[in-house]
């Protein structure tokens, strides 16, 4: 009889017993005595997590790891990857380089110095369309560029880029430095440059190309390259080929001839060479 009653109370316990912890005030306790843990306002993931629902689940993003498949990313996974969940407080503890609640984005270098904008990929191709968009209108305005060199409407389209539909559209961030800087973060200080003044071929093409554009006209030289490349199937016109300067046009500091100092922004010119910008001839070595 002793025995009978013994089960049974071990029969009563089991039948009322209750969830872990009352699930922390965070979840439903069901008739198995599991806990539902409550969902998040969108109802996509769990808010809390643990047998008891006494842990924090953490932001989730698109994966900074290998693709899944192509070159699309994984989506949905916590932390995007790119950081360690604090389950004691639901928020993500990024790696280096990353930041956002869920991680999702990179980090611009050093705030960028204090000499520009962190911006997104997707900001540097609207920036890059409406500056070139707007030159090359300027240059050969397509209401007046008109006769056998009239520019047909894909090379305007040619200067229009976005970055709307890649993995990682918006989740990319970078410096855009004020004038006068340079570098990933904007640290350096740019030199000033100018045309190499030994390339004189180079150099005597360069000033047609810009000077050939007019308000009536349009730059009649560019018009009739761009048709060229066209019908010859030659693909897209590529000014870097056509006019491969060195000095200011190529990018390069102190117009070739000398060595930049990124502290003072200062050209140090090599030998036979003079100006701010080592652009004279000064003698020849």
């Amino acid at each position: 009889m002793k025995m009978l009653l013994l089960i049974g109370a071990a029969a009563l316990a089991i039948v009322h017993g209750a969830c872990p912890n009352a699930c922390s005030g965070h979840g439903t306790c069901d008739q198995w005595d599991h806990c539902t843990c409550y969902l998040k306002t969108d109802f996509s993931h769990s808010m809390f997590d643990g047998a008891d629902c006494s842990e924090f689940t953490c932001p989730r993003g698109v994966s900074w790891k290998e693709p899944a498949s192509g070159s699309m990313h994984k989506t949905d996974q916590v932390c995007s990857d790119a950081g360690l969940c604090d389950k004691l407080t639901g928020e993500c503890q990024c790696f280096d380089g990353y930041e956002g609640s869920a991680c999702q984005r990179t980090k611009c270098p050093n705030e960028c110095s204090g000499h520009g904008t962190c911006r997104s990929n997707i900001d540097f191709g609207i920036d890059f369309s409406e500056q070139v968009h707007i030159q090359q209108l300027a240059l050969t305005p397509v209401s007046q560029n008109a006769g056998g060199n009239k520019i047909p409407a894909s090379y305007y389209d040619y200067f229009l880029v976005t970055y709307d539909n890649a993995w990682d559209s918006d989740l990319q961030y970078g410096c855009l430095c004020d004038v006068g800087f340079r570098g990933a973060d904007c640290s350096l200080m740019e030199c000033p440059s100018a045309l190499d003044p030994m390339d004189k071929g180079t150099y005597d093409k360069y000033v047609e190309w810009e000077t050939q554009g007019t308000s009536t006209t349009g730059n009649t030289l560019l018009a009739s390259e761009w048709n060229i490349a066209s019908t010859n199937f030659k693909g897209a016109y590529t000014p870097i080929i056509e006019y491969p300067s060195q000095g200011a046009p190529a990018g390069d500091y102190c117009s070739a001839r000398g060595t930049c100092d990124h502290f003072t922004g200062i050209c140090s010119c090599s030998s036979g060479f003079s100006g701010s910008a080592c652009e004279k001839v000064s003698a020849l070595a």
